[in-house]
């Protein structure tokens, strides 16, 4: 492995640390409503977006 390469896997590695130290609990909590909903057969892509959404703040309501 060069220097650049060790480098460039740092940079990635950072990056994605970075992602999920800003990603939120609606964040998480969407993604695991498409996951389900999408796993469902649900389409089209944009609708079901909107819905996982709408379950994860359903999800943080209830969490108060």
């Amino acid at each position: 492995m060069t220097d650049l390469d060790f480098l460039e896997t740092r940079v990635l590695g950072l990056e994605n640390d970075l992602r999920q130290r800003t990603e939120t609990l609606r964040d998480k909590f969407a993604a695991a409503a498409l996951t389900g909903l999408l796993a469902k057969g649900w389409t089209p892509f944009d609708q079901v977006s909107t819905a996982a959404f709408q379950i994860a703040d359903l999800m943080l309501e209830a969490r108060k």
